[in-house]
C-alpha cells in the first residue's frame, strides 16, 4: 500500500538521507542529523520515521528519534492506536520492533519485553482467529467428567493454539470472546507501556551528547578495506584448513550448559535463595569452628526464611518509625540478630525473583547503630520505585497461614540509582555502607558452600550477577562486551570460562578437554585472573565430591601485596612454543607478549628446519631477542624521540606520534594489504580522514616523523610491537598455525592491543562461535593502540565472511553488550570519571567510543584531590600517612596509583617501603582495592 506521505517525502529532503554510502564518517552523520532536524516537523514526522524504518539497522531511526524534542517525543504515544487491531501494521509496533534490536539500548529493555514486542502481533492474530461456540443453559453446570471434557472441548474450534504465546504475557488462554478483548486491550497497553516507560523515557533521561554521540558513532558506516585474497595469510583467505581440521574441534560436541553454574540449595531450604555477603559467610563459618550450638541455630533461622515464614520475630523493619525499608531483622536468641534484604536476582528463565539476602549477623549491641542501617534505607530508597514496588510484594502460600510466602517472579528492570530522587544518603555512613553491604559480593547458600563450612574449609564460589552479567555468561555464541572499569567485563568472561569448564567436567568420560586461552596485555591482570578461576574452580571440583576431596581443598595461595617485579615468569612449566601445548596447560592465562614469544619460538624453530638451499621468507631468525627486547613507547620516547627532527617533534606528543605511527600506520587493516606492511602517505591521509582523526590536519607531521623513525630503526636494527605481528601473519600465510588450535579464546582489554594483533588471536582459534572480546576504548592506556570498537567489530566480520558460505561451518553474528553499571565504585568517583569522558568527547571527538553514560549502584562522596606546589616531603608525607596523631596504615587493599615506572620509583625512594602498595596505571587495570589513590608524582 503506498502510504499517505509519499508524495510529501520526495518534496523535503533527499532521497538518500540514510543510504549507508552518505554515512562513511562522523561528519557525514552530524550532517544528516543536522538535516534531520532543520525538517522535523509534526506533519513531517511520519514520512521521516517511514524512511528510517525501511533501513536495515537501527541506526537511521536512532538518528531521528535522537532530534526530537520532548514535544514531537509525545507525539510518538499519541498517535499509539487505541485499537489492538491496527497495532501489528502501525509505525508505533514497528518503532517499537526496531528499538528493542539495539544494543546502545540495551538497558532500557529487557530481554522478555524485547520478545513480547516481537510477539505482540502474532499473538493479536491468534486472538483474532479464535472463534467460540455459545453455551446452552443446559451446558452451564456439567455433572460428569464426560461433560466439563465436552464443555472444554466446545469453547474454541479445533485448531492449534499456542500457548508458549500467552504465557509469555503472563495471560491464560481466553474461554470467551469477552476475555479476548480483555486479553487485547491488556496486550496493548503494555506495548504502549514499553514505548513510553522505557525507550522514551531514556532516551529524555539521557539527552545528553554521550548517548547522541554514541547513536552517531555506531551510525558510521564503515567501508570496507579491500584487501586481496592473496595478501591474507592463507587460513583466513580460504577456510579449507578449518574444515580439515573440524574434526579434532571440541566445540561441535561439547555446548556450554547453563545449568552447570547452578547449586541446589541446602537439604530443607526451601523456594527462597538465600544469599550471603562476606562478612555473614565469615561469621558462619567462625561460629562453625568455635560455638556448633550457635551456627546450628542461625542455619536454622535462615531455613525458615527460605521456607517463607516471615513470622513477627523474623521480619522486623529496621529503620525510622513508620519506614518502609527493605531490610529486616529476625531475632534468633535474645542478644543475636540477623539482618536481611528481600532483593531482585536473576532466574533461570531470564526472569527475576525475590531473593533474601543476608548483610550479617548481629549482637543486640551492634544493632543499636541506627545511623547504618537508616543510611541503608535511604540507598535502597534511591531505587527505581518498580524495583521497591516488586521487593515490597508478598505471595501468600494457599492454604498456609498469614505468616507465609513464596517469591514472586518478575520482568527484569535497569539497574543503578533513580537520579530523578533526591539524595538522602547520611555522608559519615557513606563509605562504611559501601565497603560492608551494598558493593559487597553475594554468593549463594548452596548444598556445596554449607558442605565446605561443615568441613571447615575456606572456599570461593561464583558470586551473584546482574541479569545483563548473567545473559552474557549464558550467550551461546561469540559476544563483544564493552563497558567502563569496574562494569563487570572480567567477571563475565571468568564465569564464562568456568561455565564452559565446569560443562566438560559433568559430561560423559571421553569428551575431548576444550582448550581455553585468556589474553591480556597486563602481566598482573593475567596472574590474577588465574588464580581466581583456579580458586572457583578447585573449591568446585572439591565441593561436589565425597569428604576425603573435601579434606584436599587447599586454599590456593593470592600474592595480595603484588608488586610488578615479582610476576616477570610466573608461567611454571609452560613449554616454551605453542605447538607443545597439551591437555593438561588448558586453561591457559597469558599476557599478549608471551603468546607472541611462544609462537615466535614456533617460527624459529621451523626455520632451524628448512632446507640450507630453501630461502626463508619470514622476518624472523632463531636469534632474535625476546618479546622483552622489544621497541616499545619507553625505549622510542628515550632513545628515539630526542633524535627525530625537531621541527616535527615541537608539533605533537610522543605518545600520541608512536600511537600513530605503530597503530594507524604499521598497525591498521589496511597495512596487511600493503609490501612493506605500513600505509604510504596518500593511503595513512585517506585513512585518518575517514576516522575523523581530531589530529586530521597534522597528518603530514605524522607520517614525516613516521618516516624518520623508520630511517633511525633501520640503522638500529630495532623492531616494534608491529614487526613482531606482521613476521607471525606472514608465517601463518606460508605455512599456518602451528600446533593445535584452541577452542575457546577470550581477550580482556582487547582496546590495548594493535588491530592486527586481533588477526593474530582470530587466527589461533578454531571456533568461530567461542571468541569473547572485552574492553573499552576509553581505558586504552598502552601506547600504539589506535583503534575503536567499530573498527575491530567490522575487522572482524569481514574475517568471518569468509566463512559463511562454506557447508559445515556455522557462523553467528557476534551479539554485542554494553555494561554500564559500576560495581566497583560509589557514584562520586563514577560521577567524577564519567566528568572526565566528557571532556575528552567534546575536546577530542571520536578519540574514544561513545557509550551510554555510567551508573554507580550507590551514592558516594566526590573524591578529594590533592595538589602541591613544589616538592615539599612533609608535604606528600602528611597526605600520604596522615598527620602524627593519627598515622594512616597501608595494608593489603590500598594502593597508590602512578603515572609511570619512573614516578614509581622515584615515589619508592622518596617515602621508602611504609607506603606500601605502589602500581603503575598500566598495571592497575582490572584489580579492585578497598582504597586506591591517583597520584600524579613527582607533584
Amino acid at each position: 500500500m503506498t502510504s499517505p506521505y509519499s508524495p510529501l517525502r520526495k518534496t523535503i529532503y533527499r532521497s538518500n538521507l540514510f543510504h549507508p554510502s552518505q554515512l562513511t564518517s562522523l561528519a557525514e552523520v552530524e550532517n544528516a542529523v543536522w538535516e534531520i532536524q532543520g525538517l522535523v516537523r509534526l506533519d513531517t514526522l511520519p514520512c521521516i520515521i517511514e524512511d528510517a524504518l525501511e533501513e536495515e539497522d537501527t541506526n537511521a531511526l536512532l538518528l531521528v528519534l535522537s532530534s526530537l524534542d520532548e514535544h514531537q517525543h509525545v507525539w510518538l504515544t499519541d498517535t499509539f492506536p487505541n485499537d489492538a487491531d491496527k497495532f501489528p501494521g502501525s509505525l508505533s509496533h514497528q518503532i517499537l520492533c526496531k528499538l528493542s534490536k539495539s544494543y546502545l539500548l540495551s538497558e532500557a529493555c529487557s530481554t522478555v519485553q524485547q520478545q513480547t514486542i516481537t510477539a505482540a502481533a502474532a499473538i493479536i492474530n491468534t486472538l483474532n482467529e479464535m472463534e467460540f461456540i455459545p453455551m446452552s443453559p443446559a451446558d452451564k453446570k456439567p455433572k460428569t467428567q464426560r461433560q466439563m471434557k465436552n464443555r472444554r472441548r466446545a469453547m474454541t474450534k479445533s485448531r492449534a493454539i499456542d500457548t508458549e504465546l500467552f504465557k509469555l504475557f503472563d495471560l491464560d488462554v481466553p474461554e470467551n470472546q469477552e476475555e479476548v478483548g480483555e486479553a487485547k486491550a491488556f496486550i496493548l497497553t503494555r506495548q504502549k507501556s514499553i514505548l513510553q516507560a522505557r525507550f522514551i523515557s531514556y532516551l529524555d533521561a539521557f539527552r545528553s551528547e554521550d548517548l547522541i554521540g554514541a547513536i552517531m558513532q555506531s551510525a558510521v558506516v564503515q567501508q570496507e578495506v579491500v584487501i586481496s585474497r592473496s595478501d591474507l595469510p592463507a587460513q583466513l583467505a580460504s577456510p579449507i584448513e578449518t574444515i580439515e581440521q573440524a574434526e579434532s574441534s571440541v566445540y561441535p560436541r561439547v555446548q556450554p550448559m547453563k545449568s552447570a553454574l547452578y547449586f541446589d540449595t541446602p537439604e530443607g531450604f526451601g523456594d527462597w535463595l538465600i544469599f550471603i555477603g562476606p562478612s555473614a559467610d565469615s561469621e558462619l563459618r567462625r561460629r562453625h569452628k568455635k560455638e556448633r550450638t550457635t551456627f546450628d541455630i542461625i542455619v536454622k533461622k535462615m531455613k525458615e526464611l527460605s521456607n517463607g515464614h516471615f513470622s513477627p520475630d523474623n521480619y522486623k523493619r529496621l529503620g525510622k518509625s513508620g519506614s518502609k525499608s527493605a531490610v529486616y531483622e529476625a531475632k534468633m536468641t535474645s542478644d543475636l540478630r540477623l539482618v536481611y534484604q528481600v532483593d531482585l536476582v536473576p532466574n533461570n528463565d531470564e526472569r527475576v525473583r525475590q531473593a533474601i539476602k543476608v548483610f550479617g549477623i548481629f549482637t543486640h549491641a551492634q544493632m543499636k547503630n541506627n545511623r547504618i542501617w537508616e543510611s541503608i534505607d535511604c540507598q535502597l530508597g534511591r531505587k527505581s520505585k518498580e524495583y521497591k514496588e516488586y521487593c515490597a510484594i508478598r505471595q501468600r502460600v494457599p492454604g498456609a497461614d498469614s505468616h507465609t510466602f513464596t517469591p514472586a517472579y518478575f520482568p527484569p528492570l535497569p539497574e543503578g540509582l533513580d537520579d530523578t530522587q533526591p539524595s538522602n544518603l547520611l555522608s559519615n555512613d557513606a563509605e562504611d555502607i559501601h565497603s560492608r553491604f551494598l558493593m559487597e559480593k553475594y554468593v549463594q547458600l548452596s548444598q556445596p558452600l554449607m558442605n565446605t563450612m561443615l568441613a571447615d574449609l575456606d572456599a570461593v564460589f561464583p558470586h551473584l550477577v546482574s541479569p545483563q552479567e548473567k545473559l552474557i555468561i549464558e550467550h551461546p555464541t561469540s559476544c563483544y562486551v564493552i563497558g567502563r572499569s569496574g562494569t563487570g567485563k572480567t567477571t563475565t568472561l571468568i564465569f564464562k570460562m568456568l561455565l564452559v569448564e565446569r560443562t566438560y567436567k559433568l559430561a560423559e568420560p571421553g569428551i575431548p578437554k576444550p582448550r581455553q586461552v585468556f589474553v591480556t596485555q597486563s602481566r598482573i591482570l593475567a596472574k590474577k585472573v588465574k588464580q581466581y578461576f583456579a580458586t572457583i574452580d578447585r573449591s568446585l571440583e572439591a565441593a561436589d565430591g565425597d569428604e576425603s576431596r573435601l579434606q584436599g581443598l587447599c586454599p590456593v595461595p593470592e600474592d595480595d601485596m603484588i608488586d610488578a617485579d615479582d610476576v616477570e615468569d610466573w608461567y611454571g612449566d609452560l613449554p616454551s612454543r605453542f605447538s607443545q601445548l597439551e591437555d593438561q596447560h588448558f586453561p591457559l592465562f597469558l599476557t599478549w607478549d608471551k603468546l607472541s614469544e611462544m609462537l615466535e619460538a614456533d617460527i624459529a624453530e621451523h626455520q632451524l628446519d628448512l632446507s640450507g638451499h630453501e630461502k626463508a621468507l619470514v622476518s624472523i631468525s632463531p636469534s632474535r631477542p625476546s618479546s622483552t627486547t622489544l621497541l616499545n613507547f619507553r625505549k622510542f620516547e628515550k632513545h628515539y624521540w630526542p633524535n627525530l627532527p625537531q621541527p616535527l617533534t615541537k608539533k605533537t606528543d610522543p605518545a600520541l606520534a608512536f600511537s600513530e605511527v605503530i597503530g594507524v600506520i604499521k598497525g591498521s587493516e589496511a597495512a596487511l594489504s600493503r609490501h612493506p606492511h605500513f600505509l604510504d602517505r596518500a593511503s595513512y591521509e585517506s585513512v585518518c580522514s575517514k576516522r575523523q582523526a581530531f589530529f586530521a590536519s597534522d597528518t603530514e607531521c605524522f607520517y614525516s616523523l613516521f618516516e624518520a623513525y623508520m630511517r633511525k630503526k633501520k640503522l638500529s636494527g630495532n623492531r616494534d610491537i608491529a614487526d613482531r605481528t606482521h613476521a607471525i601473519l606472514d608465517f601463518f600465510c606460508q605455512f599456518g598455525v602451528p600446533g593445535q588450535k584452541v577452542d575457546h579464546l577470550y581477550v580482556d582489554e582487547v582496546q590495548d592491543n594493535l588491530l592486527i594483533d586481533t588477526l593474530v588471536l582470530r587466527a589461533i582459534c578454531l571456533n568461530s562461535n567461542g571468541l569473547f572480546w572485552a574492553g573499552d576504548t576509553a581505558q586504552g592506556i598502552s601506547a600504539g593502540s589506535a583503534f575503536r570498537f567499530n573498527e575491530l567489530k567490522a575487522f572482524q566480520w569481514r574475517l568471518e565472511k569468509e566463512k559463511m558460505a562454506v557447508p559445515g561451518i556455522p557462523v553467528a553474528k557476534p551479539e554485542i553488550f554494553q555494561l554500564a553499571v559500576n560495581y566497583r565504585s560509589h557514584s562520586g568517583i563514577v560521577n567524577c570519571a564519567h566528568s572526565v569522558i566528557e571532556l575528552i568527547n567534546r575536546f577530542w571527538r571520536g578519540s574514544i567510543d561513545d557509550l551510554a553514560p555510567e551508573k554507580g549502584m550507590i551514592e558516594g562522596p566526590k573524591p578529594i584531590f590533592f595538589a602541591s606546589q613544589g616538592s615539599d616531603k612533609s608535604i606528600l608525607d602528611q597526605y600520604l600517612f596522615g598527620d602524627s596523631g593519627n598515622r594512616i596504615e597501608f595494608g593489603a587493599q590500598q594502593c597508590i596509583l602512578v603515572r609511570d615506572e619512573e614516578a614509581r620509583e622515584r615515589l619508592r625512594r622518596a617515602v621508602g617501603d611504609e607506603v606500601g602498595l605502589i602500581l603503575t596505571i598500566y598495571d592497575s587495570k582490572g584489580l579492585e582495592f578497598n582504597d586506591a589513590s591517583p597520584l600524579l608524582f613527582p607533584l
